[in-house]
């Protein structure tokens, strides 16, 4: 069997990959409905993840419970088993993903809905009947962010309203933001992940005027930005975890609310029997390693290094939970007690905790498989 990370690859080559492979695993943290696994589906690939984040909901990734892992590093040789025989049976496994795949083909009209669902929470939640809406764009791998932007556009268009996209990322900014807001009356003004906040959007709007955000990261990696959101704001998320943390640690937002991402599919697939890769492995990298020296250095070797080192062990230990509650058991395990305000900043801190996390088991299956005899 070969495999090949998905890395350093443009949109071209991850869809040649995808329609070589026959099979996709992916075990990172699934934060939302990820994007690539549905890519590789529909690409022809079978799909095997653990059951992290959104992998752990049917309504997300409804694949067979027989390719979901619920501890990934107690699950080798189950995984190594399940690997050779899609490859040597691939046509039989591939037929169990047709309900997957047919879920994915319906997924722009869902997105269309999600949409809607999404105006009518703004005018539910703020009672005002919209007209013109603002969508700010952003920079994102694979340029994904900026296609939901157009589909947005395109859907609000369809709902009756006037729509204006705006390059988030214009050498321009933040001026050109604040000229059109001052020039023309929008009444929703939506960006992802608060990149408005950079610019002082809350204090240029008009206090009419509701604000969204489309949340894509963990909540800690954009602190700077929610602290700047007011009662006007509505968080949209992508995970039920940054919903729930954003409802929690910023009471300034005015709403919380989960939308999940949707996708898109490739049209064309390689038969099976043409294709020369078994196994594609994707998710960034880094040496865990490299990551606990970082931190170590950070923190030192006192009652800080101890406690670093304890939350280290604790979600290796139990990886299926999220950074914060790995927080918290180590707060209580000293008896120790925060403010909210206090215990978001210690997330803020100890975020490299969770990247330690997720590469150090993209680390271990990417050895295990190499020592299965799988070659890239």
């Amino acid at each position: 069997m070969n495999w090949v990370p998905l890395e350093s690859m443009n949109e071209e080559q991850m869809v040649l990959v995808m329609q070589a492979a026959k099979v996709y695993v992916d075990f990172g943290h699934h934060p939302g409905k990820d994007r690539i696994p549905r890519e590789a589906a529909s690409c022809g690939c079978c799909i095997i993840t653990n059951r992290k984040g959104s992998a752990a909901f049917q309504e997300d990734v409804p694949i067979p419970d027989e390719y979901k892992f619920e501890d990934v590093h107690t699950s080798y040789e189950k995984i190594v088993d399940l690997l050779q025989d899609i490859c040597v049976h691939y046509e039989s496994h591939s037929k169990k993903f047709e309900g997957y795949r047919k879920f994915i083909a319906g997924e722009k009209e869902r997105f269309k809905k999600d949409v809607e669902n999404m105006m009518e929470i703004l005018q539910e939640e703020f009672n005002m009947d919209k007209k013109n809406v603002l969508l700010i764009k952003t920079v994102s791998r694979y340029g994904s962010i900026n296609k939901y932007v157009e589909e947005w556009a395109s859907a609000i268009r369809k709902m009756g309203c006037n729509t204006f996209v705006l390059d988030g990322y214009s050498l321009a900014q933040p001026e050109l933001c604040r000229y059109v807001i001052s020039r023309y009356k929008f009444d929703v003004v939506m960006d992802v992940d608060g990149i408005g906040c950079e610019w002082g959007i809350t204090n240029a709007l008009p206090p009419e005027v509701i604000y969204g955000i489309y949340l894509c990261d963990p909540p800690v990696t954009i602190t700077k930005n929610l602290i700047k959101t007011d009662k006007r704001t509505i968080v949209f998320s992508c995970d039920k975890h940054f919903r729930d943390y954003v409802s929690r640690f910023f009471p300034m937002a005015g709403a919380s609310e989960f939308i999940p991402l949707s996708g898109s599919a490739y049209p064309e697939q390689i038969p099976y029997h043409e294709r020369d890769m078994d196994i594609i492995f994707t998710g960034t990298y880094q040496e865990p390693e490299a990551i606990k020296k970082q931190l170590v250095s950070k923190f030192g070797q006192g009652a800080l290094g101890v406690f670093l080192n304890d939350m280290l062990e604790d979600i290796i230990v139990n990886s299926q939970y999220t950074l914060a509650e790995c927080l918290s058991r180590t707060l209580k395990k000293y008896g120790q007690e925060v403010s909210d305000a206090d215990f978001n900043e210690l997330v803020d801190e100890f975020w490299q905790v969770d990247f330690y996390s997720r590469f150090y088991y993209r680390d271990k299956i990417i050895r295990v498989l190499t020592e299965a005899g799988l070659k890239n």
